[in-house]
């Protein structure tokens, strides 16, 4: 589940054509809010767990919350620096 996000953006910023920093304004703004409604929906479902008497079920939950919250960092902040930085240019 940690890779969806990532590969969403990347898969994105492939289609668009423009400059680097074009390609990544557009796949944010396409992408962005799907990536962002899908991490909170995640999450926010995943919180429930919390209050299961279970120690081992609550420490799953913190470590899946926790990765979600990574992954979530890395599609919005990560992986489009380093698209806007590294990416070629593609004109149409």
């Amino acid at each position: 589940m940690v890779v969806n996000y990532s590969i969403h953006v990347a898969h994105e910023f492939m289609l668009v054509r423009g400059t680097r920093k074009e390609r990544m304004a557009i796949t944010l703004g396409t992408i962005g809010y799907s990536i962002t409604a899908s991490f909170l929906c995640v999450g926010l479902g995943s919180l429930v767990g919390l209050f299961v008497e279970s120690t081992v079920f609550e420490n799953f939950v913190v470590m899946f919350i926790s990765s979600q919250v990574l992954a979530w960092g890395h599609s919005v902040v990560l992986i489009p620096a380093m698209l806007s930085v590294l990416g070629a240019d593609t004109r149409s």
